[in-house]
């Protein structure tokens, strides 16, 4: 049994193209929109994107990230207590059952929210259609941003839909 060089060449060539392409496409959908129920998104736009915190900054977290522009970044944290000062009023609590505390809040557009982890195992949150995932004990710090004000938009945590509802006004 004769195997043809030519052959051979060509189709090892191929598998490593489709394998460069199913990286290449893994690595782009890392951080990108979920989109759920065919295509179905909140309204209005509503872009949510973590970003660091204070002036104040203590270490940095590397087990804290979020997604901007679909890569993750580690997010600069101040002290838990500090954090607790400065959002004072824009923190949203989940407990060990992905309870939202409060579960229904309205904040200025831009304004900066603590997303605060109070249980002992880390939470998967979906906001806005961008996935994050805020270690146990922990918390992340989002900025609800809405394209055209009053917008609305929910939170998963976990397995659980719309644990809280966020609405952003101008």
């Amino acid at each position: 049994m004769r195997i043809d060089t030519t052959k051979l060449v060509i189709g090892v060539g191929v598998v490593c193209v489709l394998l460069a392409v199913g990286v290449w496409v893994m690595r782009e959908q890392d951080g990108e929109d979920i989109v759920t129920d065919a295509g179905a998104r909140p309204s209005p736009t509503v872009n949510v994107q973590a970003t660091p915190t204070g002036d104040a900054l203590a270490e940095p977290s590397p087990t804290a990230t979020g997604t901007t522009a679909g890569k993750p970044t580690p997010t600069p944290k101040l002290g838990y207590d500090a954090a607790l000062r400065q959002f004072e009023g824009r923190r949203i609590q989940l407990d060990p059952a992905c309870t939202a505390i409060p579960s229904q809040v309205t904040y200025k557009n831009g304004t900066q929210l603590m997303l605060d982890n109070r249980s002992g195992e880390s939470k998967s949150v979906l906001f806005n259609l961008k996935r994050y995932t805020i270690p146990a004990y922990d918390y992340i710090v989002v900025a609800a941003v809405a394209d055209s004000t009053p917008a609305v938009t929910y939170m998963d945590c976990g397995q659980k839909q719309n644990v809280a509802k966020i609405t952003i006004q101008k």
